[in-house]
């Protein structure tokens, strides 16, 4: 547990560093993100299930983050989501299980009763939710704004050693303008959807990390456009992209390059 104020905790699983956020306001229990592992679940669910949980917001449907909504809920919890994040799913299932497709009807997860587009107030408790793509389509943060807390799902990863911005399963272009309009909201602290809390500071080097990349693949391109991924991932090796910082110094090395095939397929689409 890691405790933010005397309102707000945090369930962090001990495999991958996955957040989940208890927010007590008066007598109403709100939790965001639900966890992946039955484990991990039930422990979060031995916290909050005396008084049951109330809203449960789910910052996007990857199963990491959704998969414990069905033990957490009862007859008086609303389920808050992106209005498509169930594609968000239904898309990660079947990537990762390429030999059996899954069907949206077979997902194991309890679909938004309440969805939104844009954004979403919970006004009685001064919560905006607000959508942020990049890292996935349904990708959204959670504000609190008289705390000056953003709960940020995986638009902001914080794992030991430098952490990514990680956007394989969307888009950098969205990414980026979501860092970006994040680093002008009035907040203190950003509760990640992996690792330690951060201050707004920390949002620097993801910035960085998105501009440079996307910048320097389009000049890429430009000059060679018979290159192959193979050698656009070697052109692009993180000292390229981000000087003075080595592969090893890397929480998951893996994310870059999975970054670089992403933006390889997205910037040859548009030629």
């Amino acid at each position: 547990m890691i405790k933010i104020t005397d309102s707000i905790n945090v369930y962090q699983s001990e495999r991958n560093l996955v957040n989940s956020t208890i927010i007590r306001a008066n007598e109403d229990i709100i939790v965001v993100d639900t966890q992946q592992s039955p484990e991990d679940i039930q422990h979060l669910n031995s916290l909050v299930k005396q008084k049951g949980v109330d809203y449960i917001i789910n910052t996007h449907y990857h199963s990491d983050h959704c998969y414990g909504n069905p033990v957490l809920i009862s007859d008086k919890t609303k389920v808050i989501g992106y209005v498509d994040g169930i594609n968000t799913l239904l898309r990660e299932r079947n990537m990762l299980r390429s030999k059996r497709t899954v069907e949206k009807k077979k997902l194991k997860v309890v679909s938004p009763t309440i969805t939104f587009d844009d954004n979403y107030s919970l006004s009685q408790y001064n919560i905006e939710i607000m959508h942020t793509p990049g890292h996935s389509p349904d990708s959204s943060v959670v504000l609190l704004k008289d705390k000056r807390i953003l709960i940020a799902g995986d638009t902001v990863l914080n794992g030991p050693g430098i952490t990514l911005p990680y956007y394989y399963w969307d888009n950098p272009h969205s990414l980026l303008e979501s860092l970006t309009k994040i680093k002008e909201l009035s907040i203190e602290t950003i509760i990640p959807g992996h690792g330690q809390p951060v201050g707004i500071g920390f949002l620097e080097l993801g910035i960085t990390y998105l501009e440079n990349s996307i910048s320097q693949a389009e000049y890429l391109l430009s000059i060679d456009r018979k290159i192959d991924l193979e050698s656009f991932i070697n052109e692009l090796k993180i000292d390229s992209v981000l000087p003075n910082i080595k592969e090893s110094d890397l929480w998951v090395p893996k994310m870059h390059e999975l970054n670089l095939q992403r933006l390889f397929m997205l910037l040859k689409a548009e030629r």
